[in-house]
């Protein structure tokens, strides 16, 4: 399902980027650091990530995961030095529980909008939720979305997200 790879990966041409540096040097971080079940999991967040999404995501400025009160997760429009996920008490459940496949959709989710600059983009809501959820996809995260959309409530927009997935999903089977 997963490959946990080790890497290290330079982001910046003066400046070496690490999952280490931004796990272990990242003052935002430190609710992260105090456990282990949550250390491990951002750590496989970062080392799934291919080379080239690891250097957009962390280019110009750092992914940063903030702990909040609220429902599983969310970005925030990028501040000078950060791009911010916003993760909630829910997610953190998801994440430690003994099946945490959803955690990890949702996460990749969340570094669609990133990836994909939702935060300074004027598409429809609809439209960047389904960006993101293409950006789970190409992780190999589409039952980890689909599940989790099976769970909400079937609004017009978790409908044609289950939609685009599936036909993402076919369009994946037939190319194979």
């Amino acid at each position: 399902m997963f490959n946990l790879r080790k890497k290290s990966i330079k982001a910046r041409e003066d400046k070496s980027i690490t999952i280490e540096k931004i796990l272990l040097e990242n003052p935002y971080h430190e609710w992260i650091r105090e456990d282990k079940m949550l250390f491990r999991f951002f750590k496989a967040i970062f080392e799934l990530l291919d080379r080239e999404d690891f250097e957009k995501l962390n280019q110009t400025k750092e992914l940063c995961f903030l702990f909040s009160p609220g429902r599983y997760a969310s970005t925030l429009p990028s501040s000078k030095n950060y791009n911010f996920i916003i993760i909630y008490p829910d997610l953190v459940k998801l994440i430690n529980s003994v099946d945490n496949r959803q955690a990890f959709g949702i996460i990749f989710h969340e570094l669609g909008h990133i990836i994909n600059h939702h935060h300074e983009s004027t598409k429809s809501s609809l439209l960047k939720q389904i960006e993101a959820d293409n950006f789970a996809f190409k992780y190999g995260m589409h039952h980890e979305i689909q599940d989790f959309l099976l769970d909400q409530h079937r609004s017009f927009e978790v409908i044609k997200r289950l939609e685009s997935l599936r036909t993402l999903l076919e369009k994946d089977h037939q190319d194979q």
